[in-house]
């Protein structure tokens, strides 16, 4: 959790979020959400070489739950590629 603090921190300090949103808040997004502060991340610079499966891994918290979320989203994004080159006829 202390990483996803500093991270917290960068953003609110850049004016990337304001300080309307809480910690908690922002610890507790939906992957849509994890998203768009990716991308408002890479495009100020703070994240260069970063993939978004890992930025993404600041936000699992200590909860089984929670990571079965992101494995299932995963999981559903591993589907929808294979599937995706199956009707392209890519194998």
């Amino acid at each position: 959790m202390e990483q996803l603090q500093k991270l917290y921190n960068l953003y609110l300090d850049a004016g990337l979020i304001s300080n309307q949103v809480t910690f908690d808040m922002f610890s507790n997004s939906t992957r849509e959400q994890q998203a768009g502060l990716y991308d408002a991340g890479t495009r100020a610079g703070f994240i260069t070489q970063t993939p978004f499966e890992q930025f993404e891994t600041a936000f699992v918290k200590k909860n089984p739950k929670a990571n079965l979320r992101i494995l299932l989203w995963k999981l559903v994004g591993r589907i929808h590629q294979k599937t995706h080159l199956l009707i392209l006829g890519v194998k």
